[in-house]
């Protein structure tokens, strides 16, 4: 396993960014992130045998620093949960991200910051997930209860998901994220009917 970076207009062009060794990076899109200001990237790893079924001896968050190649361990787990990263606004110190318990449906998670003023966990009483804003410093994230109570778009500060906004959906409809639009605070909605129409 490997992290390179490329070009787009240059896809042969590859740099290598770090290699793996007796370790598995995430392999959720959404753990791998950029920093706010694009300078690092912030991402998970898990033991070597956490694989097929085998739960994870431990699950931790790390940053490299592009310009540097220095990696830096932020915070591990070693309970059988694994992360999933939300986002990282280097600017003030901050990442965030979920802890899920292994295994479980749906996750009841946990919203754990990393910032300056140590480390802070919330439970959030049920599966959840979120990205962050380009800027890192909002989060959109989706809730839904089932039937009859339906679905919710949350969205709150990456510091402070107690501070979230519930935006409910009309009854029958479900939601699904399709990503933060470049230089903008526009998101892009998959919305469906599950009703049938």
């Amino acid at each position: 396993w490997a992290l390179y970076l490329l070009d787009g207009s240059k896809p042969t062009e590859q740099r290598g960014l770090l290699a793996f060794t007796g370790e598995i990076p995430s392999e959720i899109p959404s753990n791998i992130v950029w920093a706010s200001d694009g300078s690092g990237i912030a991402f998970v790893v898990t033991d070597g045998g956490a694989n097929q079924g085998v739960v994870p001896k431990y699950a931790a968050i790390r940053t490299l620093d592009l310009a540097s190649g220095k990696v830096t361990e932020l915070t591990r787990i070693t309970d059988g949960s694994y992360y999933r990263i939300v986002g990282w606004e280097r600017s003030s110190g901050t990442i965030a991200a979920f802890t899920v318990p292994y295994g479980s449906t749906p996750a009841p998670a946990s919203y754990v910051v990393l910032g300056p003023g140590g480390t802070r966990t919330v439970p959030t009483g049920g599966g959840w997930g979120g990205i962050a804003s380009p800027d890192a410093r909002t989060v959109v994230g989706t809730h839904c209860e089932g039937a009859p109570a339906g679905c919710s778009l949350w969205t709150w500060p990456l510091a402070d998901f107690a501070a979230r906004v519930d935006q409910r959906l009309p009854a029958g409809l479900s939601v699904g994220l399709v990503g933060w639009r470049s230089g903008s605070n526009d998101v892009g909605l998959y919305v469906s009917n599950v009703a049938g129409g």
